[in-house]
């Protein structure tokens, strides 16, 4: 999943009364990048947004960080777990949001 797609829609699909209506931005003409997917990979590909998109929730990220601490900690080398990938994506994805505010306001307000 591409992290910077996930960051842009953010907001969006926060501020819609479902998740699914915030990827209706990759349905205007012209970014309709999910077109040749097969309904199997569109509804996966869905599923990743929507989890790394809510995984900015910061209450969601205290809940989940001891669990990740806890891999980081054991020295775990194998994360192609589903859970895994999962849980370090939604870590990511606090880390770009987070990061993403602690610009100068003349750098974020171009951005």
């Amino acid at each position: 999943v591409c992290l910077s797609v996930c960051l842009s829609v953010r907001l969006f699909v926060r501020q819609t009364p479902s998740n699914t209506v915030g990827l209706y931005i990759f349905g205007f003409q012209g970014n309709n990048i999910l077109m040749s997917l097969n309904a199997t990979d569109y509804k996966r590909l869905v599923g990743l947004l929507e989890s790394a998109i809510l995984s900015t929730d910061l209450a969601l990220y205290f809940k989940k960080r001891g669990s990740f601490e806890k891999l980081v900690q054991s020295g775990e080398k194998e994360w192609k777990d589903s859970g895994k990938k999962d849980l370090l994506r939604g870590m990511m994805m606090t880390a770009c949001d987070v990061a993403a505010i602690t610009k100068p306001w003349e750098i974020q307000q171009q951005v």
